[in-house]
């Protein structure tokens, strides 16, 4: 329940409000963390990240938040919800979103993975 939760306040909170910081960058995705929406549960940190896309897709999505959720222990990730968007930012109307939580998986290093697992398990 606490989980849905959290999922729920984060999606409400709009792109522009949030203190969206860059924490990796490649030729295809710009992809931001918001430090304060982490939330610690044991090992567990759970927090929005944003991927701008610096093409438009097929399906029309320029942005996409997502909530992931990092095993601090045993560097993997999984996310919770995500949510597109036709703008950047998170903005323009909602595409399309999905509330399923997805399997583990390992970090690679020097990934965004990695840099938002450095950010949100930092001492």
């Amino acid at each position: 329940m606490k989980k849905l939760l959290f999922v729920c306040l984060v999606f409400a909170a709009g792109a522009a409000s949030a203190g969206w910081v860059k924490i990796s960058e490649n030729d295809e995705t710009i992809v931001y963390i918001d430090l304060s929406t982490v939330r610690k549960d044991g090992n567990l940190r759970t927090v929005s990240q944003l991927h701008d896309e610096k093409k438009r897709s097929e399906d029309g999505v320029k942005s996409t938040r997502i909530s992931w959720e990092y095993d601090c222990n045993n560097e993997r990730v999984r996310i919770v919800a995500a949510a597109s968007f036709p703008e950047t930012m998170a903005g323009g109307k909602k595409l399309f979103s999905f509330y399923k939580t997805s399997e583990w998986r390992d970090i690679a290093p020097e990934t965004a993975g990695f840099n938002g697992l450095k950010a949100v398990c930092a001492p």
